[in-house]
């Protein structure tokens, strides 16, 4: 039969049932009084406060620096050059792994020595990597 239904599906129909009834009533609320229950709960907002927004804004300034900032291949873990175009984990973990047989890249064009990094993905990269001295 369609209607047998488990203890934690029946619990979450009903959530979901008294979430519609709950979001429903604020509605209703909201329009009668012509208020937003929001505004009166205290909810920051970015719009509204501008010493917040100035330190959002700060905070993206500094992880736009950060992330733009050239990556040593000849020094960087996996994790960090995963933020390069391109490359996952698992190119992440190639690179890593090549480094430690052959030795520090002398230079960026040895990236194409490395398994799934052709012309494009070089090209790519170039811009975005450095190289510290062996």
């Amino acid at each position: 039969m369609i209607w047998k239904f488990d203890f934690s599906r029946r619990t979450l129909l009903w959530l979901l049932g008294l979430s519609f009834l709950a979001g429903t009533g604020l509605e209703i609320k909201e329009r009668w009084t012509g208020r937003r229950s929001v505004e009166r709960a205290g909810v920051v907002s970015f719009s509204h406060d501008p010493e917040l927004l100035a330190i959002a804004d700060s905070l993206y300034s500094a992880r736009a620096e950060e992330l733009a900032r050239p990556i040593d291949v000849n020094t960087a873990e996996a994790n960090d050059l995963e933020r390069l175009p391109g490359i996952g984990p698992v190119l992440a973990l190639r690179i890593v792994s090549h480094r430690e047989q052959n030795g520090p890249f002398r230079s960026v064009d040895e990236l194409e020595n490395v398994s799934g990094i052709g012309p494009k993905k070089l090209e790519a990269l170039r811009d975005r990597v450095t190289l510290s001295q062996p």
